[in-house]
């Protein structure tokens, strides 16, 4: 079992990294989207979207990595980091669009194409955890 677990932590710094690709690319094309088009709804506040992904991504990451030796364990781990995302998610931009100047909306819907984007590469690499992690378990069987 620990064998599982150790391999499963390299496997998600694996993902981890790919996660700070992603949000780096996607700060950049929101950076230069906002600068082009809608100068006047810029806000330097803006770059706490990547900085809110980036965490939750490394607590999903942390919190699956750790339970990949039971599956039930893991889907339930799964399930509560995807209630403890949407949530968060709602307070994030509750509280971002009360303090940042700016607008509003503008800020709004540039996180929600964040997290358009985000959930699909999520749901991704955790398939991919997923299937990676099940083959390091049936080879362990053998």
């Amino acid at each position: 079992m620990a064998e599982i677990v150790e391999e499963g932590k390299k496997i998600a710094v694996k993902y981890a990294v790919m996660l700070v690709l992603l949000l780096v690319a996607m700060t950049g094309a929101m950076d230069t989207i906002m600068r082009e088009y809608f100068a006047d709804s810029y806000s330097s506040g803006f770059v706490a979207i990547p900085v809110y992904f980036l965490i939750i991504g490394a607590l999903v990451l942390a919190l699956v990595s750790n339970s990949i030796d039971d599956a039930k364990k893991y889907t339930r781990m799964y399930l509560l980091t995807r209630t403890i995302k949407i949530l968060s998610f709602i307070v994030f931009c509750v509280v971002c669009g009360l303090v940042i100047s700016g607008s509003v909306k503008a800020f709004i819907v540039t996180s929600m194409i964040f997290a358009v984007v985000y959930m699909v590469f999520e749901t991704i690499v955790l398939f991919k955890f997923n299937k990676e992690v099940h083959e390091i378990q049936q080879n362990n069987q053998k």
